[in-house]
């Protein structure tokens, strides 16, 4: 990420912003997250703090890279990040029916929402990340 910041604040980004932009793009929102993943993959870390990454790229892409060299990015915005939301909120929900059924067999019925959401989040999510999630 560093790499690229200092790429797109050289002189030569500023002589070839058009092709330079798309390599930027490509980088910060896939090769960073990717790498990362392959990084932590066999590690006990939530696969899931991959988004991190993902959302911090696509941050700086956003400041560092000139409006007319976005088209890419806007692209990314508009197709790929509600697919991605829509899967990270579909996967905590799968995992949250199956701890409210593991629930209502292990207390025969009775259970708390919060404590359930709570529990599968943290099976699911960095622990910075838990807290506004579950609130």
């Amino acid at each position: 990420m560093g790499a690229m910041v200092l790429l797109v604040k050289s002189t030569l980004f500023k002589d070839n912003p058009a092709a330079l932009s798309l390599a930027v793009t490509v980088d910060l929102l896939l090769t960073v997250p990717l790498i990362y993943f392959l990084l932590i993959r066999k590690t006990t870390l939530p696969k899931t703090s991959v988004l991190p990454f993902l959302i911090v790229g696509l941050v700086l892409c956003s400041f560092l890279l000139p409006d007319e060299n976005q088209y890419y990015l806007k692209l990314f915005k508009s197709w790929c990040l509600p697919f991605i939301d829509l899967s990270v909120f579909s996967y905590v929900i799968v995992y949250l029916r199956k701890g409210m059924q593991q629930a209502a067999k292990d207390h025969k019925g009775s259970f708390d929402f919060f404590s359930i959401l709570k529990t599968t989040c943290t099976e699911l999510l960095p622990k910075r990340a838990l807290v506004p999630v579950v609130t």
